[in-house]
């Protein structure tokens, strides 16, 4: 089993809908973070954590 990091770059985006549900269907431990809920002047560290910790990291 893979952990997976997904990025959200972009509102409204089907796409990693889609691959993030057949990841998950594949008993990968998905993680998923929105970069658009996220003020610009806040803290970063989990996230930097979350990339380190995980096996794949996509940005969308």
């Amino acid at each position: 089993m893979a952990r997976v990091i997904h990025i959200l770059t972009r509102e409204g985006d089907p796409l990693p809908a889609s691959v993030i549900a057949a990841q998950e269907t594949a008993g990968h431990e998905t993680r998923v973070i929105d970069l658009t809920e996220v003020d610009p002047n806040g803290d970063y560290s989990i996230l930097l954590e979350e990339i380190y910790a995980a096996d794949s990291v996509h940005v969308w």
